[in-house]
């Protein structure tokens, strides 16, 4: 068993109701052996999402890792939580493409492609 195997378990028996911490995470795994900061533990479920794995999260006070059970779960999570993510960093990189350009008195764009 691996440490990102605990994490998976006890993320599994979470709800959105209920969800379970990276403090509470990294406390289980040391449990088992694993001595996993929470900043590892964030970078578990990170990998585990880009292996498909619907972990979902709350940001808020007392929030933490819960498992989708539902379209409407992930859907939610998705465009509250990914989705401006993706939108503030292509902003970003926008703006920061156009101030290259601008900076260095040059045709930007066609050298960032």
């Amino acid at each position: 068993m691996e440490a990102k195997d605990i994490i998976l378990k006890a993320i599994q028996r979470r709800s959105s109701e209920n969800p379970i911490s990276n403090v509470e995470l990294a406390d289980l795994c040391r449990t088992y052996g694993f001595n996993l900061s929470t900043e590892r533990v964030r970078e578990e479920i990170r990998l585990m999402r880009k292996d498909g794995v619907l972990i979902l999260s709350v940001s808020k006070t007392g929030g933490g890792y819960y498992m989708s059970r539902s379209m409407d779960d992930y859907l939610k999570f998705r465009n509250t939580n990914l989705l401006p993510r993706v939108i503030d960093i292509q902003d970003t990189m926008k703006l920061m493409d156009y101030a290259a350009k601008q900076e260095y008195k040059m045709d930007a764009q066609a050298r960032l492609f």
